[in-house]
């Protein structure tokens, strides 16, 4: 076919459809594996490998203005936040300096995007800097 997307299961896809492809998606498999408590996070789930479990969520067509936050729809669906997925053949040909310049770009231009939209959404009470840190609010 003439477009093409990635797989949300990468090489270990058992249902290989012409319109998908399967690049290999190195990470290491969580340590709490099916009992993360991460599960719900896109970022963590691009970052490490779950039994039986995506490596990519879904993005839901509400995206940031979804509604729905409970754990099996959070655990299928990604809500806006921004993946970044490293292109090695391309870092190895940019200078040091030229990648360092571009990683602080990226860290401020997508530091709110990056966080785990909190599932309490504006009734969220935990107003600690971890937590703050990790996801966003309406009010962010």
């Amino acid at each position: 076919s003439t477009y093409s997307h990635p797989c949300r299961f990468s090489e270990l896809c058992r249902d290989h459809e012409p319109h998908l492809t399967h690049e290999p998606h190195k990470v290491p498999r969580c340590d709490s594996d099916r009992n993360c408590k991460d599960l719900c996070s896109p970022i963590h789930r691009a970052e490490y490998r779950h039994t039986g479990l995506p490596d990519f969520l879904i993005p839901c067509r509400n995206q940031e203005k979804c509604r729905n936050r409970s754990d099996d729809h959070r655990i299928k669906y990604s809500h806006g936040e921004h993946i970044v997925k490293p292109i090695n053949s391309t870092q190895e040909r940019v200078s040091p300096s030229a990648q360092s310049n571009r990683s602080s770009q990226q860290q401020t231009s997508s530091d709110r995007s990056e966080r785990i939209v909190c599932r309490w959404d504006a009734r969220c009470h935990d107003s600690s800097d971890h937590h703050r840190k990790k996801y966003s609010h309406p009010s962010d």
